[in-house]
């Protein structure tokens, strides 16, 4: 039996090009897209639940707007339950 001769060699293809990373800018957008979309998704069932769901829900849907208006402007939104910064401390 004969050997089998090598595999042919490839030519050198430059690599696929990948996606771009989005920047700190974008990156917060698209967090910042998909936490408006949660937020609309919750406030349209609303319609349907007890007041007591409802108040829940309603605390959800105003952090997820929080949090998006904190992501697009770069602020970085506070820890529930953390204490607030002090203003005019002394």
């Amino acid at each position: 039996a004969q050997p089998t001769p090598p595999p042919a060699a490839t030519p050198n293809r430059p690599a696929a090009a990948s996606p771009a990373r989005p920047d700190e800018a974008e990156r917060r957008a698209i967090w910042a897209r998909a936490m408006t979309d949660v937020a609309a998704e919750c406030h349209a069932g609303l319609d349907h639940l007890s007041p007591a769901e409802r108040a829940k829900e309603m605390m959800r849907i105003n952090l997820l707007t929080e949090s998006a208006s904190a992501l697009v402007a770069g602020i970085a939104p506070s820890a529930p339950g953390s204490a607030a910064p002090a203003t005019g401390a002394r």
